[in-house]
């Protein structure tokens, strides 16, 4: 397959959900439902100042540690690293890290945004009783304290019925 047709293939299935969304009656759509997954509180190391790269200032940030709970998952998180890239008045991050549930199961959690908004994927293995979080797609909310800990809410963008 062409690198072309490839790209074409992939915007398209990506397209796909967004134009068949559900519509009300008068043929507007409808917002997502949500549900709420967990809560998270994330410990932060000193970051590094990498500077302006030409695309913005860059600044790498560890994740420490930290815990997490909610209705079906809780555990620690164990260690990732964070991304941000600000230009201007837009702030980018980049964020992948670990949760370790209280059973001893790993999920990789991917984090990108523009901040306040935080779109967020997950990865588990397949065999796990977690698997049903690889077709997640969740949407984080959160503030940053002066300490450097971050509070964070993630909410699974419920799928169309």
């Amino acid at each position: 397959m062409k690198l072309s047709s490839f790209f074409l293939f992939s915007v398209l299935s990506l397209a796909a959900p967004a134009l068949s969304a559900p519509r009300h009656k008068d043929n507007k759509p409808q917002p997502p439902k949500t549900t709420f997954l967990f809560s998270a509180n994330i410990t932060l190391s000193p970051f590094t100042l990498i500077g302006n790269t030409g695309f913005g200032e860059r600044v790498v940030v560890g994740v420490s540690d930290g815990a997490f709970k909610g209705p079906k998952l809780a555990g620690k998180i164990t260690g990732g690293l964070v991304t941000s890239l600000e230009h201007g008045d837009v702030h980018r991050a980049d964020a992948t890290y670990l949760l370790q549930t209280n059973d001893g199961t790993n999920i990789m959690v991917i984090e990108h945004a523009v901040i306040p908004y935080i779109e967020v994927l997950f990865e588990v293995a397949a065999d796990s009783k977690y698997a049903w979080l690889n077709s997640v797609t969740a949407w984080a909310t959160g503030d940053e304290s002066d300490e450097g800990e971050l509070s964070l809410n993630f909410w699974e963008l419920a799928p169309r019925e």
